[in-house]
């Protein structure tokens, strides 16, 4: 007898768009392919809604009226009332507290929480009640350092497990333009391209990408690079006064955030990772699937997935100098850069979306069982 289909609704309160938001996505791909009834519950004018809306995927949109996303909670009423989905995913703690309090209003709604980041968790009475729910069934990390960072303030380890995140590995190795970047920017025509891909936040640690590329062009006198910072955020403006006064115009472009990530990757040579505190850092999946070589700090992914001078070239947090050379490294060894890249081209198949959804899939069920 085939099981019954498995209704989950996804809850987040984000407002822009980054890697949790694409692998929301992915996960519903995924589901929606083993015949899950889905639908998201988002913040209304958020980038997450206006893909919803562009892509015909079910959703209701709320206006977060509190801390406790009150708006979120009454929306929630409504919905299960009607539909009576089987699951709440939670992926982000402001949808978690929205979920509390539908609960506390009434609301009969077993939960997963989604943990994308490694921001530390106080162990205080609030969020060992949060986490400890009895309607929150399990607890998924996105890395095995959330998951650490997590275990101090779970009482029964059992529901903690960890899931990494996942790429569409077709959508990064497709050759679309080599040469899109040297045709847009004329300053890095007949150079080797480097880029740091990220949000110009804090933890991403653009700083020593700068300074990275101040030691590689200044003290090695390499001036055969072009290296390019892709995202947008808060630290724009710092980002450009700290080129200014490193006096790297010449060699350092920012492009804003891009739509077309999968062509930019094939025009690249190398790609840095400078992150300082990351979840998990999945650009580095999208990157090792588009066969460009990997230079990151040793956070997140980085440290569960990479393996120095295998399939990466791995460096401490913030070492400028050994993000530095490790750059050089790869300039000056094809035969090491081909491999790597050979190399991780093979790993990253295990982060399939296929096997992301399936994993999903079986702790869906895990759960049912045990209330079954």
């Amino acid at each position: 007898m085939p099981e019954p289909r498995l209704h989950i609704i996804h809850l987040s309160s984000a407002l822009i768009w980054r890697g949790a938001e694409q692998q929301m996505i992915y996960l519903y791909e995924g589901l929606k392919a083993r015949g899950a009834a889905q639908c998201f519950f988002c913040r209304a004018g958020g980038l997450l809604a206006a893909y919803c809306a562009a892509h015909d995927i079910p959703h209701v949109t709320y206006l977060r009226e509190s801390g406790l996303n009150l708006g979120l909670a009454k929306a929630l009423r409504e919905y299960c009332r009607d539909k009576r989905p089987d699951f709440a995913h939670i992926h982000d703690p402001h949808a978690h507290n929205g979920w509390l309090l539908a609960v506390a209003l009434g609301l009969n709604l077993p939960a997963i929480v989604h943990r994308r980041v490694d921001f530390p968790v106080k162990g205080n009475v609030l969020n060992r009640w949060k986490y400890n729910h009895p309607q929150v069934k399990a607890v998924v990390a996105v890395s095995d350092r959330v998951k650490q960072i997590l275990s101090p303030v779970i009482k029964d380890k059992d529901r903690l497990s960890v899931l990494h995140d996942a790429v569409d590995i077709a959508k990064f190795r497709v050759l679309s333009n080599r040469h899109l970047l040297d045709k847009e920017f004329l300053v890095c025509k007949g150079k080797r391209k480097v880029a740091c891909i990220a949000a110009l936040v804090d933890h991403k640690d653009i700083p020593t990408y700068i300074r990275m590329v101040h030691y590689v062009v200044e003290v090695l006198n390499r001036k055969d690079f072009h290296f390019f910072i892709i995202g947008g955020g808060a630290l724009e403006q710092d980002i450009r006064e700290m080129i200014a006064a490193y006096r790297l115009g010449n060699f350092v472009t920012m492009t804003g955030r891009r739509e077309d990530i999968p062509a930019v990757l094939q025009s690249l040579d190398y790609f840095i990772f400078t992150s300082k505190m990351e979840g998990f850092g999945s650009t580095i999946l999208e990157v090792m699937a588009a066969g460009v070589p990997v230079i990151a700090t040793k956070v997140g992914a980085a440290a569960e997935v990479l393996m120095h001078r295998k399939n990466a070239m791995l460096a401490n947090i913030g070492d400028e100098v050994a993000l530095g050379n490790a750059l050089l490294d790869l300039a000056n060894d094809e035969q090491l850069s081909n491999s790597i890249t050979r190399q991780a081209g093979t790993d990253v198949a295990t982060f399939s979306l296929d096997s992301y959804a399936e994993k999903m899939i079986l702790l869906y069920r895990k759960i049912q069982s045990r209330r079954g």
